[in-house]
C-alpha cells in the first residue's frame, strides 16, 4: 500500500471509530435501571479505549488478515464489548434466570488490563521461544529414503481415524450410517453419555488435517476427495459442536490463500462470515436432534439463525461476569485444578479409573450462576477460566503468556515454507475461535494435538520439514 493511501486509511479509520462510538451512545435504551446504565456507559468507554488502543497498535504494526492479532482482537471485541452492549439494548442480559451484570464493570476492567499485557507478550520478542523452521526442497520424491508415500499414508490415516470415530459413536448408540449421513439415515439407540472409549472421539479431529493434505497433494481423485470432505463434515455435525464445523469450513479457505500467497479483500471476508454464521445458526437449531438421533423438525434460517449463533456463542460474557462476582467471595480459586490437573487426567478412561475426578466446571457454573446453568454446560471465555483459576493477577499473567504463544504462531505464518506448516497454521489459527470463546483448556489442549496429528505423523515418516 502506498504511503499516501495508508495515511488516508488511518484518518478514515479514526473517524469511523468516533462515528460508531457515537452510535452506541445514541442507541442506549432510555428505560434502563441504574445498574445497567452504569454498565452500558462503562462499556461505551471501554469501546473507545479498546478501539483507540488497537488503532494505535495497527498504525505502528501493519496487520496481516490471517495473523493471530487480527483474529484475537476481533474475538475479544465481539465477546466482551459488542455482545454485552447488544444484549443490554435487546434486554437479554439474563442467563438461565441468573443476573450476572453486576460483574460487568469489574470484568471489563480486568479484560482491558489483561489485553494490554497480551499485546506486550505478542509484540515483545523473546529469544527463548524462537521457532526453528527447516527449508524444504519441494521435490519430495528425491528425499523419500524408503518412507511410505505421503498421500497413501494420509489416506490410510484418514480411514483409520474414521473407523475409530465410528467405533466410538457405536459405543454411544449411534449407527455407522447415522454418523456418515449427517444424521439423516440409520438409528440411535439409548445414547450413553460416558463411553469407556471416550479417547477415540478425538481422532475425529485428525480427519481434517489428513484431508487438507490430500486435497492439495493427491492429484486427481476429485470425486473421492469431495466424498471424503462431506464424510468429515458429517462426522463433525453428528458430534453437535459448531466450533469444529467452523474450523472445517474455513480451513480450506485459509490454506488456499496461504499457498497462493494472497489475501482476500474485506468484502469477501464479510460475505463468507455472514454465510457461514447463517449456516451455523441453522445447524444450531438441529444439533440437539443430531446428538440424540431424534427427527429433525425445524431449521432456523435468516436473521433467526444469526441471532441463534449470537445468543449461544457470543454471550459467554454473562458467565464470565458471574465468575468475577463469585470468586473468591463464594468459592476459592481453583489454583490450576482444571487447567493442569484435569488436562493431565482427562484422557484416562473412567472405566480404568473409577475414582477419576470430574472437571470442576460444574461447581464453578453453580457458584457463578445457578445449578440450571451448570447442568446446561454453560461455557466461559478463556479469561473466565483464567480468573476462576488464579484471580485477576492470574488473568494478566495468563494473557501475557497467551500473547507470547500467539506471537510464536505469527512467526510460523511468516516462516512457513511448506504445505505441512501451512496446514498446521490454518487449523491452529482457526482453533482460536474455540480457545478464546470456550475457555476449557483440557479439551482445547487435545483439540490442538489431534488436529495437528496428521502433520506430526508425516514428520515421523522420514521428512523433518516442520
Amino acid at each position: 500500500m502506498k504511503k499516501a493511501d495508508r495515511s488516508i486509511l488511518i484518518v478514515l479509520s479514526f473517524f469511523l471509530i468516533g462515528i460508531v462510538g457515537m452510535a452506541w451512545i445514541v442507541m442506549m435504551p432510555s428505560d434502563l435501571n441504574v445498574q445497567l446504565k452504569k454498565d452500558y456507559n462503562f462499556l461505551v468507554l471501554a469501546y473507545f479505549f479498546y478501539a483507540y488502543f488497537l488503532w494505535n497498535v495497527f498504525v505502528k504494526h501493519p496487520i496481516d488478515l490471517f495473523e493471530p492479532m487480527a483474529f484475537v482482537s476481533a474475538m475479544y471485541f465481539a465477546l466482551l464489548i459488542f455482545a454485552p452492549l447488544v444484549c443490554i439494548i435487546r434486554g437479554t442480559t439474563l442467563i438461565l434466570g441468573a443476573n450476572t451484570m453486576s460483574g460487568c464493570i469489574k470484568g471489563t476492567t480486568v479484560f482491558l488490563i489483561s489485553f494490554l499485557f497480551f499485546c506486550i507478550g505478542y509484540y515483545k520478542k523473546f529469544s527463548f521461544i524462537k521457532p526453528r523452521f527447516r527449508k524444504v526442497n519441494r521435490g519430495r520424491k528425491q528425499e523419500n529414503n524408503g518412507a511410505i508415500d505421503e498421500c497413501q499414508l494420509m489416506l490410510l490415516f484418514w480411514m483409520v481415524c474414521l473407523l475409530l470415530t465410528v467405533v466410538y459413536d457405536m459405543s454411544t448408540g449411534k449407527s455407522p450410517l447415522y454418523v456418515l449421513t449427517f444424521g439423516q439415515a440409520g438409528a440411535v439407540a439409548q445414547e450413553q453419555s460416558d463411553s469407556s472409549l471416550q479417547i477415540l472421539i478425538n481422532f475425529s479431529y485428525s480427519l481434517l488435517g489428513a484431508w487438507l493434505y490430500l486435497w492439495k497433494e493427491w492429484q486427481g481423485h476429485n470425486i473421492t476427495k469431495i466424498i471424503m470432505y462431506l464424510i468429515t463434515l458429517s462426522v463433525f455435525a453428528t458430534r453437535g459442536f459448531r466450533f469444529i464445523l467452523v474450523i472445517a469450513l474455513f480451513a480450506p479457505i485459509v490454506l488456499h490463500y496461504l499457498t497462493v500467497k494472497k489475501r482476500p479483500n474485506l468484502l469477501k471476508v464479510i460475505v463468507a462470515c455472514v454465510v457461514i454464521l447463517s449456516l451455523m445458526g441453522s445447524f444450531g437449531s438441529i444439533r440437539n436432534n443430531l446428538r440424540t438421533g431424534t427427527q429433525i423438525t425445524e431449521v432456523s434460517t435468516g436473521t433467526d439463525a444469526l441471532w441463534d449463533v449470537f445468543d449461544s456463542d457470543f454471550c459467554t460474557f454473562k458467565a464470565y461476569y458471574g465468575v468475577v462476582k463469585a470468586f473468591p467471595e463464594k468459592m476459592n480459586y481453583m489454583h490450576g485444578r482444571e487447567m493442569f490437573l484435569y488436562t493431565a487426567v482427562m484422557m484416562i478412561p473412567r472405566a480404568l479409573w473409577r475414582g477419576k475426578p470430574y472437571p470442576p466446571t460444574h461447581e464453578v457454573a453453580t457458584a457463578a450462576m445457578n445449578s440450571v446453568a451448570a447442568k446446561s454446560g454453560m461455557a466461559f471465555p478463556n479469561i473466565g477460566e483464567f480468573y476462576f483459576e488464579f484471580g485477576a493477577i492470574g488473568v494478566v499473567v495468563c494473557m501475557f503468556v497467551f500473547g507470547i504463544l500467539c506471537a510464536k504462531l505469527k512467526r510460523m505464518l511468516e516462516k512457513a515454507n511448506n504445505l505441512e506448516s501451512m496446514i498446521i497454521y490454518s487449523v491452529t489459527f482457526l482453533s482460536l475461535v474455540q480457545i478464546i470463546g470456550r475457555g476449557y483448556i483440557p479439551s482445547n489442549f487435545y483439540l490442538l494435538i489431534f488436529l495437528n496429528l496428521p502433520m506430526f505423523l508425516l514428520n515421523l515418516n522420514g521428512h523433518s520439514r516442520i
